[in-house]
Protein backbone atom coordinates (compact mmCIF):
# COMPACT_ATOMS: atom_id res chain seq x y z
CA UNK A 1 0.00 0.00 0.00
CA UNK A 2 2.89 2.21 0.46
CA UNK A 3 4.02 1.89 -3.16
CA UNK A 4 1.06 2.78 -4.25
CA UNK A 5 0.69 5.80 -2.13
CA UNK A 6 4.30 7.07 -2.76
CA UNK A 7 4.56 6.30 -6.59
CA UNK A 8 1.11 8.04 -6.91
CA UNK A 9 2.33 11.02 -4.48
CA UNK A 10 5.49 11.16 -6.64
CA UNK A 11 3.41 11.34 -10.16
CA UNK A 12 1.41 14.17 -8.80
CA UNK A 13 4.16 16.04 -7.76
CA UNK A 14 5.63 15.60 -11.10
CA UNK A 15 2.44 16.92 -13.06
CA UNK A 16 1.93 19.76 -10.91
CA UNK A 17 5.92 20.90 -11.55
CA UNK A 18 4.97 20.16 -15.46
CA UNK A 19 1.81 22.10 -14.76
CA UNK A 20 3.55 25.25 -13.10
CA UNK A 21 5.33 25.50 -16.07
CA UNK A 22 3.06 25.16 -18.71
CA UNK A 23 1.01 27.64 -16.63
CA UNK A 24 4.01 30.10 -16.84
CA UNK A 25 4.28 29.49 -20.48
CA UNK A 26 0.28 30.00 -20.58
CA UNK A 27 0.73 32.92 -18.95
CA UNK A 28 4.15 34.22 -20.91
CA UNK A 29 2.20 34.07 -24.10
CA UNK A 30 -1.34 35.15 -23.20
CA UNK A 31 -1.55 37.63 -26.54
CA UNK A 32 -0.46 34.99 -29.28
CA UNK A 33 -3.46 32.76 -27.20
CA UNK A 34 -5.95 35.73 -27.74
CA UNK A 35 -4.44 36.43 -31.48
CA UNK A 36 -5.41 32.42 -32.06
CA UNK A 37 -8.49 32.92 -30.67
CA UNK A 38 -9.69 35.61 -32.72
CA UNK A 39 -8.46 33.54 -35.60
CA UNK A 40 -10.07 30.57 -34.82
CA UNK A 41 -13.58 32.67 -34.40
CA UNK A 42 -12.67 34.02 -37.81
CA UNK A 43 -12.33 30.66 -39.38
CA UNK A 44 -15.87 29.91 -37.70
CA UNK A 45 -17.38 32.88 -38.69
CA UNK A 46 -16.38 32.64 -42.31
CA UNK A 47 -17.11 29.06 -42.85
CA UNK A 48 -20.35 28.82 -41.46
CA UNK A 49 -21.34 31.51 -43.47
CA UNK A 50 -19.77 29.54 -46.67
CA UNK A 51 -21.77 26.78 -45.55
CA UNK A 52 -24.81 28.33 -45.62
CA UNK A 53 -24.15 30.02 -48.82
CA UNK A 54 -23.71 26.90 -50.48
CA UNK A 55 -26.58 24.87 -48.30
CA UNK A 56 -28.54 27.47 -50.11
CA UNK A 57 -27.30 27.15 -53.51
CA UNK A 58 -27.20 23.27 -53.27
CA UNK A 59 -30.74 23.80 -52.67
CA UNK A 60 -31.47 26.19 -55.10
CA UNK A 61 -30.03 23.83 -58.13
CA UNK A 62 -31.87 20.65 -56.54
CA UNK A 63 -28.88 18.73 -55.39
CA UNK A 64 -29.76 17.60 -52.55
CA UNK A 65 -26.38 15.31 -51.88
CA UNK A 66 -24.55 18.71 -51.55
CA UNK A 67 -27.32 20.21 -50.05
CA UNK A 68 -26.81 17.75 -47.00
CA UNK A 69 -23.46 17.97 -47.33
CA UNK A 70 -23.27 21.43 -46.93
CA UNK A 71 -26.04 21.65 -44.25
CA UNK A 72 -24.94 23.69 -41.05
CA UNK A 73 -25.00 22.13 -37.59
CA UNK A 74 -24.02 24.25 -34.83
CA UNK A 75 -23.29 21.00 -32.77
CA UNK A 76 -20.42 20.39 -35.05
CA UNK A 77 -19.13 23.38 -35.53
CA UNK A 78 -18.88 24.04 -31.97
CA UNK A 79 -17.26 20.90 -31.72
CA UNK A 80 -14.72 21.32 -34.40
CA UNK A 81 -13.86 25.05 -32.75
CA UNK A 82 -13.15 23.68 -29.72
CA UNK A 83 -11.19 20.82 -31.25
CA UNK A 84 -8.82 23.54 -32.59
CA UNK A 85 -8.48 25.26 -29.81
CA UNK A 86 -7.39 21.98 -27.97
CA UNK A 87 -5.04 21.51 -30.63
CA UNK A 88 -3.13 24.64 -30.45
CA UNK A 89 -2.76 24.77 -27.11
CA UNK A 90 -1.27 21.54 -27.18
CA UNK A 91 0.92 23.15 -29.98
CA UNK A 92 1.75 25.47 -27.70
CA UNK A 93 3.07 23.05 -25.00
CA UNK A 94 4.77 20.47 -27.30
CA UNK A 95 6.83 23.54 -28.60
CA UNK A 96 7.07 24.68 -25.02
CA UNK A 97 8.52 21.43 -24.32
CA UNK A 98 10.66 20.72 -26.93
CA UNK A 99 12.54 24.53 -26.17
CA UNK A 100 12.74 23.33 -22.50
CA UNK A 101 14.27 20.20 -23.74
CA UNK A 102 16.41 21.22 -26.38
CA UNK A 103 16.84 24.61 -27.41
CA UNK A 104 17.67 25.86 -23.69
CA UNK A 105 20.29 23.59 -22.53
CA UNK A 106 21.91 24.38 -26.03
CA UNK A 107 21.42 28.13 -25.63
CA UNK A 108 19.42 28.23 -29.44
CA UNK A 109 16.29 30.04 -27.71
CA UNK A 110 14.10 30.19 -25.16
CA UNK A 111 10.74 27.64 -24.25
CA UNK A 112 8.81 31.11 -25.21
CA UNK A 113 9.88 31.53 -28.43
CA UNK A 114 9.85 27.78 -29.78
CA UNK A 115 5.87 28.15 -27.81
CA UNK A 116 5.60 31.56 -29.69
CA UNK A 117 7.24 29.48 -33.35
CA UNK A 118 4.32 26.92 -32.25
CA UNK A 119 1.53 29.33 -32.31
CA UNK A 120 2.79 30.98 -35.31
CA UNK A 121 2.10 28.00 -37.14
CA UNK A 122 -1.26 27.41 -35.82
CA UNK A 123 -2.03 31.19 -36.55
CA UNK A 124 -1.33 30.60 -40.21
CA UNK A 125 -2.76 27.69 -41.17
CA UNK A 126 -6.22 29.10 -39.57
CA UNK A 127 -5.42 32.45 -41.50
CA UNK A 128 -5.18 30.75 -44.97
CA UNK A 129 -8.11 28.74 -44.21
CA UNK A 130 -10.07 31.78 -43.51
CA UNK A 131 -8.80 33.62 -46.31
CA UNK A 132 -10.44 30.90 -48.26
CA UNK A 133 -13.88 31.21 -47.31
CA UNK A 134 -13.52 35.13 -47.31
CA UNK A 135 -12.56 34.43 -50.65
CA UNK A 136 -15.13 32.63 -51.54
CA UNK A 137 -18.23 34.71 -49.66
CA UNK A 138 -16.61 37.21 -52.05
CA UNK A 139 -17.05 35.90 -55.33
CA UNK A 140 -12.85 35.92 -55.66
CA UNK A 141 -12.18 32.82 -57.53
CA UNK A 142 -8.76 32.08 -56.01
CA UNK A 143 -7.93 28.30 -55.24
CA UNK A 144 -6.38 28.19 -52.72
CA UNK A 145 -3.03 25.66 -53.21
CA UNK A 146 -1.36 23.68 -50.45
CA UNK A 147 -0.09 25.82 -48.04
CA UNK A 148 4.16 26.75 -48.83
CA UNK A 149 6.02 29.91 -49.38
CA UNK A 150 5.39 29.61 -53.59
CA UNK A 151 1.90 29.07 -52.91
CA UNK A 152 1.48 32.26 -49.92
CA UNK A 153 3.35 34.20 -52.74
CA UNK A 154 1.05 32.97 -55.82
CA UNK A 155 -2.08 33.53 -53.74
CA UNK A 156 -1.34 37.31 -52.28
CA UNK A 157 -0.51 38.37 -56.10
CA UNK A 158 -3.72 36.59 -57.31
CA UNK A 159 -5.77 38.02 -54.69
CA UNK A 160 -3.70 41.54 -55.45
CA UNK A 161 -4.90 41.02 -59.06
CA UNK A 162 -8.46 40.26 -58.64
CA UNK A 163 -9.18 43.23 -55.83
CA UNK A 164 -7.11 45.36 -58.41
CA UNK A 165 -9.42 44.33 -61.19
CA UNK A 166 -12.59 46.12 -59.26
CA UNK A 167 -11.06 49.02 -59.25
CA UNK A 168 -9.13 49.00 -63.25
CA UNK A 169 -9.26 45.93 -64.73
CA UNK A 170 -5.83 47.21 -66.95
CA UNK A 171 -4.06 47.38 -63.77
CA UNK A 172 -5.26 43.39 -62.39
CA UNK A 173 -4.24 42.39 -65.68
CA UNK A 174 -1.02 43.79 -65.53
CA UNK A 175 -0.88 42.16 -61.79
CA UNK A 176 -2.12 39.00 -63.10
CA UNK A 177 0.41 38.65 -65.91
CA UNK A 178 3.68 39.57 -64.39
CA UNK A 179 2.92 37.02 -61.76
CA UNK A 180 2.63 34.29 -64.55
CA UNK A 181 5.75 35.22 -66.16
CA UNK A 182 7.19 35.19 -63.24
CA UNK A 183 6.45 31.73 -62.15
CA UNK A 184 6.57 30.66 -65.98
CA UNK A 185 10.14 31.77 -65.27
CA UNK A 186 10.84 29.82 -62.36
CA UNK A 187 9.42 26.94 -64.08
CA UNK A 188 12.16 27.19 -66.94
CA UNK A 189 14.60 27.55 -64.71
CA UNK A 190 13.93 24.42 -62.67
CA UNK A 191 13.62 22.40 -65.33
CA UNK A 192 17.29 23.35 -66.75
CA UNK A 193 19.01 22.00 -63.64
Amino acid sequence: MDTITTTTGKGIIAWSLIANEITGVLFDLRWMLIACAFFIYLDFHFGSAESRRRHKQAVKEGNDTLAKMYEFHLSRAIRRTFNKAIDYITWLIAFALIGMAICEPWGVCSHVVTSALGVLVACAVEIWSAAGHFCYLKGINVKLPRLSWKSAFVFVGRLAASFARTKDVDMGNAIDETLTNTLNEEKKEGGDG
